[in-house]
């Protein structure tokens, strides 16, 4: 069984190398903003939770990993509820309501000819 990866954890390792790259090259760092529709994860990244319960004791390194990027300033992870992810039309089936909206706002022409 395919295995599916926390797509904060792998947002936040690229997020870390473009941000490097561009330190390298023109000396900034900026800090990048991340969208993600889990609460959830962002409470736990903010270090809402400080005890472990039940319901945490399952955070792993890559968690902490994602903490420690948002504490030394490097990323910055904002709400963004799910109906508004245009990224979504490029990762599952969506209605065509949601479709169309979602091609308008990346701003992706319809060139039939």
């Amino acid at each position: 069984m395919l295995q599916k990866k926390p797509v904060l954890l792998e947002t936040s390792k690229e997020t870390s190398f473009i941000r490097n790259f561009m330190n390298e090259l023109v000396n900034i760092a900026p800090v990048v903003t991340i969208y993600n529709d889990n609460q959830s994860a962002i409470k736990i990244i903010e270090n809402c939770y400080n005890k472990f319960h039940k319901r945490t004791k399952h955070i792993e390194i890559r968690y902490h990993h994602i903490r420690d990027l948002k504490q030394n300033g490097f990323i910055n992870v904002l709400y963004m509820p799910t109906e508004k992810m245009d990224a979504d039309m490029l990762t599952k089936p969506l209605g065509k309501e949601k479709h169309i909206r979602f091609k308008e706002n990346l701003n992706i022409l319809d060139i039939t000819v």
